[in-house]
């Protein structure tokens, strides 16, 4: 789940991709480095073939849920890909 702290959140909205349009060689896993361990990441190279999609004025009572990991604690093989887009 995610949800803003304060908005309107116009400048750095969540944006989420269409996993269905992601392929396996679109993405490479990276090590995520945290001060007492090392965790596993993915990194999703451009495609054409993304979409992408946010919310414009979210604010504190809206609520976007996507899956990162399932229950127990593996990424499955699509995920949410998301990222904080800057909006211009």
């Amino acid at each position: 789940m995610w949800r803003v702290l304060k908005g309107p959140n116009n400048d750095w909205p969540l944006a989420l991709c269409d996993f269905s349009l992601i392929n396996p060689e679109d993405i490479t896993l990276n090590d995520a480095l945290h001060y007492k361990r090392v965790g596993e990441n993915s990194l999703l190279h451009h495609s054409e073939a993304h979409r992408w999609y946010y919310l414009s004025d979210m604010r504190e009572d809206d609520l976007i849920v996507f899956r990162n990991v399932d229950s127990e604690g593996e990424m499955p093989r699509k995920s949410a890909e998301h990222f904080a887009e800057v909006d211009h």
